[in-house]
């Protein structure tokens, strides 16, 4: 049994020619990926390309955001007092993430009472899906 040997693809840094590529393609797909603009501004983006024989495939565009964690609490607390946790602790995460020059603040939330506060305060909910690679 012969199997077909199929061509290596190649992982690069993005060049500066690529640029009318990826936008092209940006926009070619925008209903598929919602693709977001902004992170174009972002001072930390970084771009990766894919070549297969000399043809670039497609590209990745990656930037560090910051994640928070849940929030954790005495279990003794009422929920005015853990929202007035979030309400402090939310700038302090936003002036750190600025000054580390991270664009973007993820929240892990399961509790309905605290993910409506976060809307409140300028977070916004992410359609499709927010997946996960954990490693050690």
């Amino acid at each position: 049994m012969s199997e077909k040997v199929r061509p290596i693809l190649w992982v690069r840094p993005a060049r500066k020619e690529d640029a009318e590529t990826f936008t092209q393609w940006c926009q070619q797909t925008a209903e598929k990926t919602h693709f977001d603009l902004d992170i174009l501004q972002y001072p930390l983006l970084r771009v990766f390309a894919a070549d297969e024989q000399g043809k670039t495939r497609g590209f990745l565009p990656i930037h560090p955001v910051l994640m928070l964690e849940s929030l954790v609490t005495d279990p003794e607390l009422s929920d005015y007092q853990r929202a007035r946790l979030l309400r402090v602790l939310i700038p302090a995460v936003v002036s750190r993430a600025w000054d580390e020059q991270i664009r973007e603040v993820y929240f892990v939330c399961f509790d309905d009472k605290l993910a409506e506060l976060a809307l409140s305060s300028g977070f916004e909910a992410v359609d499709g899906r927010v997946l996960r690679l954990k490693y050690r």
